[in-house]
């Protein structure tokens, strides 16, 4: 879920979705009105998350690898 995602990520729900609208994360199919996110699409989102990071686009925090 979510706030899961989020947590592994350090980062808030809110600021997850702004990702999402602002097309730095991709938008992952919902269940309801819920995400449920395999273990590749974590990785994927941990992959993304450090490229932005290198690029400068996003601040760096220090990510808890599931």
């Amino acid at each position: 879920m979510t706030r899961d995602v989020c947590k592994v990520l350090k980062i808030l729900p809110a600021t997850f979705r702004q990702r999402i609208y602002r097309g730095y994360y991709p938008e992952y199919q919902k269940i309801g009105v819920k995400r449920i996110f395999t273990y590749d699409q974590i990785k994927e989102l941990i992959q993304i998350t450090e490229a932005l990071i290198e690029k400068g686009i996003l601040k760096a925090t220090k990510l808890n690898y599931p």
